[in-house]
């Protein structure tokens, strides 16, 4: 049965009981298409006369072209543009920038004659008819240009300090450093470190890129007819991208396309990462070469496996903290140095009462490639990780224990936020943190395998460690997201109308589950349609939120489709009819004449009276007849919903109550310093499971590389160019299912999220949680030494122990 909706708080729904929510096993409604091949990506897309794009890319972390012949290229046979930094009548600025507030390009060009790290796309786009011919003219490009070299600095620390060589004069003509804020602050921490029994004072520092590694390259088709730009996507921020699909191209004329189609192919290899601004630079492309040569185009960013940027913010975190014999933790101070463009407070201050705490981020322009974002929230969890395990460490406590004790939100102790968060607003008081300790403990046996550092050598002779640690849930407190249309055709087979990409995050499985469950269809009488330049647009997948905030219209919507089968049941008169329904019911005769909607249910595809469950009738023969008085929504054929569903309101401190936490085990060679993770649980509290299958997915495929950028993955530059010396899938160290033990993500439902049926999203935290220096406390339990730089590669660990 379906509870009817409080709109006002829909954290406090529940799934209808026995549904399709919540069940594992379900076949997932993309596979036909994927496993049969017939998914068609955005690199299949090939259209009638089709060009290719591929951009020049600097083989210098940092230079400026002087000079650029590109004649022999453009009297290459098959070339149809080449497309330059200097083209007088081009307009390259990043329209970007004024709809977010902010450049994801630091030139404020997204063709620049300046390199900023090597690789970056920069000077010259070859249009042609093949991409071979596209390699063949950036290659003549290239020994046409005479190139200024410029000084370059690999490491943050070095490019903030006073007197560096300045990377970006017209930025910033005295300074690296672009942003030097305290983006949070409560209490005072220097009185609170004044009122503690111990201070300590450490520091975490990360030089190496790690990338997504992603096998798909980034692929844009644009195709300019009849003053319709069409666009062929591969990425998530539509929204946001249709700014560059539309922005005028030309410097005098400004005229933007009459109109915009927005096509979704599948996509792969998008982890989150060009989520920003960097699939919008190859729209751009697209969109410019479009209008350029008046054919449709399809730029090919296959240069290298990553798109700009890296996961886990790279720099060096600086901790002081303050705590009591008891481990209770009284003030912290951190200092942090990077490049990244993501505040660094969230998810750790949603997970902790520590009163008195004082973050200052201090961002710098350096020579390598421009943060991304993909599984984003490592650079945040390290954080929490860190300063818990060394408060542990310096008690001899289970960090266990002092992660309870310090249990919290922005200040606030538990008992606080269950008397002013969770009771006013009518959630469970259930402790999260409780649970999810729980069932990771039972899952990886903490309590016997937990032990003080260095004490334990297993018969093979490696040193075992565990680790663990626990942050907030991603959440995105009660907000709407995307408004869905619901199609109910007169067979009983309902579809669901959105437009958003599929990225493999299963949305369309999740979705037709809820629908399925909120109107009483079966879950294989649903599809879904993400419907190509649709009016119905839903949240993109991204940030963990796509199904946290599409979740509430689509209820609201489901449940009005519900309630609309419902009225049509009890109205209308069935007349004679020659239709088999396969039922007992007689065709002609209604059992529902007379009564009211509130006594009838839906349920599998039968309307029924909740006294008589045995008096039925299916929801196609309901659909089937136009009754008076409803004449308007059956001339279509179809039911139809598709109303806008009001914001939520708004929460007052919509803390993260849900949290999450990684237990890891590991053995230590300390002749080699290799480790070896042979275990790892990350409960996590979903608040309400939509498809566990999904949340294993997305948990347990996160964790490899999310251990990975924790134990393996960087890339290396030269020193004396500034070059990548591995940017490739060859000498990547990518970690695959035989180099990790088992791994186990038990679910915990709480239902103390802020979405409807108080769910949290987790597709983010499988690998942003395990790789925020997941490794670090773990091999300090095996060995008794910290390493202070990330991955902890056996170097690492041979120079902590002394042995390097």
């Amino acid at each position: 049965m379906t509870e009817e909706p409080d709109e006002n708080r829909p954290w406090l729904w529940r799934p209808p009981r026995g549904g399709y929510i919540g069940r594992r096993g379900l076949r997932p409604k993309e596979a036909p298409e994927k496993v049969s091949g017939r998914a068609v990506y955005t690199s299949d897309v090939y259209l009638p006369g089709m060009l290719y794009l591929k951009t020049l890319r600097s083989p210098y972390a940092h230079a400026r072209i002087k000079k650029m012949d590109s004649g022999k290229a453009e009297a290459l046979p098959g070339v149809w543009a080449v497309i330059r930094y200097d083209d007088p009548d081009i307009d390259f600025s990043d329209p970007y920038g004024p709809v977010i507030g902010r450049s994801w390009f630091w030139y404020r060009n997204i063709l620049p004659d300046i390199a900023d790290f090597e690789g970056v796309r920069l000077g010259a786009l070859v249009v042609a008819e093949s991409e071979e011919i596209c390699d063949q003219a950036l290659k003549l490009i290239g020994e046409g240009i005479e190139w200024e070299q410029l000084p370059f600095i690999l490491d943050p620390e070095e490019a903030a300090k006073p007197g560096a060589p300045v990377l970006h004069p017209e930025r910033n003509p005295d300074s690296n450093v672009f942003s030097d804020t305290v983006t949070y602050r409560i209490g005072d921490v220097e009185k609170g470190f004044a009122s503690s029994d111990h201070v300590v004072e450490f520091k975490l520092v990360k030089i190496e890129d790690d990338v997504w590694a992603g096998v798909e390259p980034g692929s844009i088709v644009a195709w300019l007819r009849d003053e319709e730009m069409e666009v062929w996507y591969h990425g998530q921020r539509i929204p946001a991208d249709v700014n560059f699909i539309a922005a005028p191209v030309f410097k005098k004329d400004r005229s933007r396309p009459k109109k915009v189609k927005v096509h979704t192919p599948y996509n792969g290899a998008t982890f989150g990462g060009n989520a920003m601004g960097l699939v919008a630079q190859l729209v751009r492309y697209a969109v410019i070469a479009a209008r350029k040569t008046g054919r449709p185009v399809r730029v090919v960013d296959d240069y290298s496996m990553s798109w700009e940027g890296t996961s886990y913010e790279t720099g060096t975190n600086r901790f002081k903290v303050g705590f009591n014999d008891d481990g209770t933790i009284v003030s912290i101070k951190i200092d942090t140095l990077q490049i990244a463009g993501h505040p660094l407070p969230s998810k750790f201050v949603d997970a902790i009462k520590t009163p008195n705490i004082l973050m200052r981020e201090v961002h710098s322009y350096w020579s390598k490639a421009h943060e991304s974002c993909w599984k984003d929230g490592a650079s945040n969890c390290v954080l929490s990780n860190m300063v818990i395990n060394k408060v542990a460490a310096h008690l001899n406590m289970d960090p266990i224990k002092v992660q309870l004790l310090n249990d919290g939100a922005h200040g606030h102790d538990m008992t606080w936020l269950d008397e002013h968060i969770k009771k006013p607003n009518g959630m469970p008081l259930r402790d999260s943190l409780k649970e999810v300790v729980e069932a990771g403990k039972k899952a990886f046996d903490w309590d016997r395998k937990w032990h003080p550092p260095g004490t334990r050598r297993l018969p093979n002779g490696r040193m075992h460690g565990v680790g663990f640690y626990a942050v907030g849930c991603w959440h995105t407190g009660a907000r709407k997201g995307g408004v869905p249309g619901i199609s109910l055709a007169r067979d009983g087979t309902a579809t669901i109308f959105y437009r958003r990409t599929d990225c493999g995050q299963s949305a369309p499985t999740t979705y037709c589950q809820i629908a399925a469950d909120e109107m009483g269809l079966r879950y294989e009488d649903v599809k879904i349609e993400f419907k190509d330049y649709f009016y119905f647009d839903a949240v993109p997948p991204m940030g963990s939120m796509g199904s946290s905030l599409n979740t509430y219209a689509l209820v609201m919507n489901a449940r009005r489709m519900r309630k609309l089968i419902l009225e049509y049941a009890v109205k209308f008169r069935l007349g004679a009819t020659n239709i088999n329904y396969g039922d007992d019911v007689p065709a002609s005769v209604s059992p529902f004449l007379g009564k009211k909607i509130e006594e009838l249910d839906i349920k599998d595809g039968f309307v029924f009276e909740k006294a008589h469950p045995e008096s039925r009738i299916p929801v196609k023969r309901v659909v089937s007849f136009r009754p008076r008085g409803l004449e308007s929504h059956a001339e279509v054929g179809d039911f139809f919903v598709g109303e806008t569903a009001d914001e939520p309101p708004v929460v007052k401190e919509p803390y993260s109550m849900g949290r999450q936490g990684v237990f890891v085990e590991v053995e230590v060679d300390t002749e080699t310093g290799q480790v070896e993770v042979t275990r790892l649980a990350h409960p996590y509290d979903v608040g309400q499971s939509l498809n566990p299958d999904v949340n294993d997915q997305q948990l347990l495929g996160g964790a490899y590389s999310g251990v990975g950028v924790s134990a393996t993955e960087a890339i290396y530059y030269d020193p004396r160019t500034g070059a990548k010396l591995n940017d490739n899938l060859l000498g990547y160290p990518m970690l695959t299912i035989l180099d990790m033990g088992s791994i186990e993500a038990p679910i915990v439902e709480t239902h103390v999220g802020w979405s409807a049926y108080g769910l949290y999203g987790c597709s983010e935290a499988g690998k942003a949680a395990t790789a925020a220096a997941l490794l670090v406390p773990a091999v300090y339990n095996a060995i008794g030494k910290w390493i202070e730089e990330t991955p902890v590669t056996p170097e690492r660990v041979l120079k902590a122990l002394g042995k390097a």
